[in-house]
């Protein structure tokens, strides 16, 4: 049922509101009230809130932690992965606005609307490696992470894959050994051997 929003509604009841909706609101949970907008666009300004587009709006001052549990509960074959696993251990900047779940080959998840998913398809070995059994969130580690954004660097643009490279080797509790086991087992190692050259 829309949540109808009334003039005296404060700014925390719509950011308990936004929590309880996994962090997405479209104004139809409004009811397309107009007595919301203010709040909202304060909200917007404080840059608590994105609109994403017209109709829809992401809360963006939250844990991303409790947002990706809440995502890989809702489907438990996913694993968060690319931009959400970088994000997550910021290894880039920016938080993307969906959240990128790998899948098995051939598995058909019913995917909501909100929040928005990118939905990846892997081969099982590939969907199987390096995921962190250690978390809360399915989500795989960071080495595997790396690997990805040199095995998908054509896709993602060469300049993500060095941000996520760069970002990692300057992390202290960085595995190489690690690293270099998920590069052979992806076939990338001839790939990732000449940037640990120049940053290690």
């Amino acid at each position: 049922m829309p949540y109808l929003c009334t003039k005296m509604q404060t700014k925390e009841q719509i950011e308990q509101l936004f929590k309880s909706k996994a962090n997405w609101l479209r104004s139809s949970d409004f009811n397309y009230n107009s007595a919301y907008y203010p709040i909202l666009n304060k909200l917007i300004h404080e840059g608590k809130i994105v609109k994403v587009k017209r109709g829809l709006y992401q809360y963006v001052d939250h844990e991303q932690n409790q947002e990706l549990e809440v995502v890989t509960n809702l489907y438990p074959q996913g694993i968060v992965c690319l931009f959400s696993a970088w994000a997550h251990y910021e290894l880039v900047d920016d938080i993307p606005k969906s959240i990128h779940l790998a899948f098995p080959h051939k598995s058909k998840p019913l995917l909501h609307p909100f929040p928005p998913i990118k939905a990846y398809f892997w081969s099982q070995k590939y969907y199987e490696l390096g995921v962190d059994d250690n978390t809360e969130i399915r989500i795989y580690d960071i080495e595997k992470s790396v690997c990805d954004s040199i095995k998908f660097r054509n896709k993602i643009g060469i300049e993500i894959t060095e941000q996520v490279i760069k970002s990692y080797m300057k992390l202290k509790n960085r595995n190489i050994n690690k690293l270099l086991k998920y590069a052979s087992e992806m076939r990338v190692e001839e790939v990732i051997r000449p940037y640990l050259q120049v940053l290690l």
